[in-house]
């Protein structure tokens, strides 16, 4: 009883200790100027953020723990396309 009480407090924790949605930062790396919202997607999964103003749209990914760095990268896409990034950590 102590085990799966002790168990489930930790994971609770350890999800606690984290935000936003994990990917891999090698991943990012992988993108390329002129690819679609669909391919970026593909490579790193579905992004924390999105906005969208007229045909520009910024697509954001982010990670938080409280084991370690934080890390954000956000493309910004016109008519579809890649056509910028920025980054916060590495």
């Amino acid at each position: 009883m102590h085990k799966t009480l002790l168990a489930g407090t930790l994971s609770a924790l350890l999800l606690a200790g984290c935000a936003g949605t994990h990917f891999r930062w090698e991943d990012t790396e992988r993108v390329q100027t002129g690819m679609t919202e669909a391919e970026v997607v593909s490579i790193l999964g579905k992004p924390h953020a999105r906005s969208q103003r007229g045909n520009i749209s910024v697509l954001s990914w982010s990670y938080a723990s409280a084991f370690g760095p934080a890390r954000a990268v956000s493309y910004q896409f016109v008519d579809g396309r890649a056509a910028g990034i920025t980054t916060v950590g590495k």
